[in-house]
């Protein structure tokens, strides 16, 4: 019986297979879906939408634009806060508070599609963004402040060590100290956004170029240190923009900064004590209506501000003097655009002589001299560095000015094999007037020969803060026949300096001593060193032989 069963059970299977004809085949092996492109800029960047504050930060990265859909951004509420850590791209500086800072990135884009989407932080003492060594960076559409609350002592916008920025039609709030700072940065252009609140003004340019806002709107400011404030920096502008309902001591301060340009704006309903402060260099106005404000005096006391300068006072771009009357009654045009004045200096023609050397008479033949492998024979005269047409303004890359607080000191960069040189210490004077500036400064000049001249400030003995000579990073320098003397802090300063060689000089009248050596070491021979304050020799990690015996500190 179990036998007819199985044979049943056999001859039904094989019906079956014989019905079915072939086997069908396996089902193909599933694959995922295929990952959607991200929309592209025209220039070829990704556009990355965000909603959070996590996905901000994980989008930022170079060449990219960062699309903010969301409303509001609080950074304080990003996974990561305060950890010190980040990406590549970005850190929380926890130095003072946890601080966003977007670092090395170049080619980013952070927009929205209006205002009402906003970027904030907590901390009062913190930037809301930070961009530090990055380029090409822009930032569109969004408004960024400071949660409400008490004092700030951070700002805004910060931007460092950075080229190429563009602000456009944002909203920058306080209490930040400040809309927009920049510190040695290049190319920063604001238009048509709203700068409002801050604490301390709406913006604050240091050793920055070519630095602009146009059709903007600033109200409601303290301008505890100066509405706009400019130091060391060079082409600043100031376009067709309004300024309102803000107060403070001075509207516009402007500090050793070339090219500062104010033009097309509307400046009403603020209370000034002073409009302008401007030291060294005037700062050019045209075409605004300045009129409509309380303040005291249209020129501020620079004695008052804690500066040596005079007040440069406001010009015209041809560098005529406005009077009170005259910004009293100017009125506004449109459309305005950077038409500062800027000082003319020409160049003058040097050669070599025959016997080798470049013949100089002059501050200005003496500047354009200047060269590696060059000797500089300065012709019997004083050559006040003061004088130079260029003074504290112009630079090349062999020297630049270094601009103290009463005025500035030449430097020179670079320049290897250089000798300067006069027929002897009576009879060639190299002086400098302000008393916070070096005589001469050197940095990065190997096998430097300074030869049979005098150095020492104009002004008769008494307080500096400045010394005669400085050298940084010079190897193989030879000081032979010279004279230096105070009210110079010390006659020599030398800062990683190698080699050394000072013979026959005399070191004289300086204020806290004769030498100072930082990690260097120079040898002295036959030198007269007399009547300085302090120890004639001050050494830090550094060794002077002087006429063959090592000198203790």
């Amino acid at each position: 019986m179990k036998k007819l069963i199985s044979l049943m059970i056999a001859a039904i299977m094989l019906f079956s297979l014989a019905a079915c004809g072939e086997a069908p085949a396996a089902p193909a092996a599933e694959t995922e879906p295929a990952e959607t492109p991200l929309p592209k800029t025209e220039d070829g960047r990704p556009v990355t939408e965000v909603t959070t504050v996590d996905e901000l930060l994980a989008a930022i990265a170079p060449d990219t634009v960062i699309e903010l859909t969301g409303q509001r951004y609080m950074l304080t509420e990003a996974s990561d806060y305060g950890t010190g850590s980040g990406s590549g791209y970005y850190r929380w500086d926890t130095g003072g508070g946890a601080e966003l800072v977007i670092e090395n990135v170049t080619g980013l884009t952070i927009r929205a599609a209006n205002r009402d989407t906003c970027i904030v932080t907590e901390p009062r003492w913190v930037n809301v963004l930070h961009f530090i060594g990055c380029e090409d960076i822009t930032l569109e559409g969004f408004t960024a402040g400071h949660t409400d609350g008490a004092y700030c002592s951070g700002g805004v916008l910060c931007f460092e060590n950075t080229k190429g920025v563009t602000v456009d039609g944002c909203s920058l709030y306080g209490c930040g100290t400040e809309g927009v700072t920049t510190y040695s940065c290049e190319d920063v252009a604001v238009t048509g956004s709203e700068i409002w609140n801050c604490s301390q003004g709406a913006a604050f340019i240091y050793d920055s170029k070519n630095v602009s806002f146009d059709n903007c709107d600033f109200h409601g400011i303290t301008a505890e240190f100066g509405m706009f404030r400019t130091i060391d920096s060079d082409k600043f502008a100031l376009l067709n923009s309004t300024i309102r309902d803000s107060s403070g001591d001075v509207f516009f301060n402007s500090s050793r900064s070339s090219g500062v340009y104010i033009g097309g704006c509307e400046v009403s309903g603020n209370k000034f004590r002073d409009m302008f402060a401007s030291e060294l260099i005037p700062v050019t106005v045209e075409g605004c209506a300045l009129g409509d404000n309380d303040i005291i005096d249209w020129y501020a006391d620079m004695e008052k501000l804690g500066s040596l300068y005079e007040n440069s006072k406001a010009v015209d771009h041809e560098r005529n003097v406005y009077s009170y009357s005259e910004l009293q009654n100017m009125q506004k045009t449109e459309n305005a655009v950077w038409n500062a004045y800027v000082p003319e200096v020409s160049t003058p023609e040097v050669a070599v002589s025959e016997d080798g050397k470049v013949h100089v008479t002059t501050v200005d033949e003496f500047l354009a001299a200047i060269a590696p492998d060059t000797t500089i024979y300065l012709e019997p005269g004083v050559y006040d560095l003061s004088t130079a047409a260029g003074c504290g303004v112009t630079e090349t890359d062999r020297y630049h000015w270094d601009l103290r607080w009463d005025g500035p000191s030449l430097v020179i960069t670079g320049v290897d094999g250089l000798t300067i040189e006069g027929a002897d210490a009576e009879s060639v004077t190299i002086a400098a007037v302000p008393r916070y500036a070096d005589v001469l400064g050197f940095e990065r000049c190997a096998g430097l020969t300074l030869r049979g001249f005098t150095a020492g400030h104009t002004e008769e003995k008494g307080y500096c803060t400045g010394g005669v000579l400085y050298f940084d990073l010079c190897d193989d320098a030879v000081i032979d026949g010279c004279a230096l003397f105070g009210c110079g802090i010390m006659g020599i300063t030398a800062s990683n300096c190698d080699d050394m060689n000072v013979s026959n000089t005399e070191i004289y009248d300086c204020e806290y001593g004769a030498v100072t050596l930082n990690d260097s070491n120079a040898v002295f021979d036959n030198c007269d060193i007399h009547d300085n304050g302090g120890p004639d020799f001050q050494l830090y990690g550094s060794t002077a032989i002087v006429d063959g015996k090592e000198q203790t500190a």
